[in-house]
């Protein structure tokens, strides 16, 4: 064995430094790992954000597709029921003969039901209570004739016919904002 010129501590010294050059160079390693995972998450997440907006962008776009649908076809509905609504009137005021077919009394009776309150009818509309019933001979409350009942089925029915567009509307907006 040749004896070492350089003391123990110098090769000590040499040992600890290499070993600390290696566990930097290892710590560096780690670190751009560790940077490059954390990039990786930040481009994943951003991405995520991204598909979610255009599933919610095009969620939006759908609902407000299919609420002009319904809007346009609930439009189109009562156009039709309208134009169906005057030729009956026209036909109606054509054929009815104007036949007495309630009595005053009767007329006058049916009249205080609150169904008749968006007919303007006197009793129901005003909410007054309802008049006792008026002896047969009296001059102020008149017959229904077949043209005031013909004209109040019509109302009824366009009433009837508007609510039933609305509801449709309502379930095709619901079906097609899915």
């Amino acid at each position: 064995m040749m004896p070492s010129i350089l003391p123990g501590w110098f090769w000590a010294g040499v040992t600890v430094a290499s070993m600390a050059g290696a566990g930097f160079a290892g710590y560096r390693h780690a670190a751009s790992i560790g940077a490059e995972k954390f990039a990786q998450c930040r481009l994943e997440i951003e991405q995520k954000a991204r598909e979610a907006a255009e599933l919610s962008a095009r969620r939006i776009a759908q609902a407000q597709a299919a609420a002009d649908a319904a809007i346009a076809e609930e439009s189109r509905r009562r156009e039709i029921s309208e134009r169906r609504q005057r030729e009956l009137r026209h036909e109606v005021q054509r054929l009815a003969q104007g036949r007495p077919c309630l009595s005053g009394d009767l007329s006058r009776r049916l009249q205080q039901h609150p169904a008749f309150a968006g007919f303007g009818l006197s009793a129901a509309a005003s909410g007054a209570a309802p008049a006792p019933a008026a002896p047969a001979a009296d001059p102020g409350e008149r017959e229904a004739t077949d043209a005031d009942l013909a004209r109040w089925i019509l109302d009824a029915s366009g009433l009837y016919e508007q609510c039933r567009g609305r509801i449709d509307a309502l379930r095709e907006w619901a079906g097609g904002s899915r």
